[in-house]
């Protein structure tokens, strides 16, 4: 079985309009980056396990745990 190939060649102006787009950043909206969530969701979690431990210490200090 044959394949032939052809070669199309484009324009000048065609290619750079072809890259072009793919240069620019895909626009996601009002949305936040990933790294970002991630970074909001490191504190939260931080912020509840300081608090967790807070409490858990200070029933230890008054003997209540």
């Amino acid at each position: 079985m044959k394949v032939s190939l052809r070669y199309f060649p484009r324009s000048q102006a065609h290619a750079k309009r072809s890259t072009a787009r793919h240069d620019e950043p895909p626009v996601a909206g009002d949305f936040p980056a990933p790294g970002e969530v991630l970074v909001e969701i490191g504190l939260v979690l931080a912020i509840h396990l300081a608090v967790a431990l807070a409490v858990i210490l200070t029933l230890r200090a008054f003997g209540i745990a």
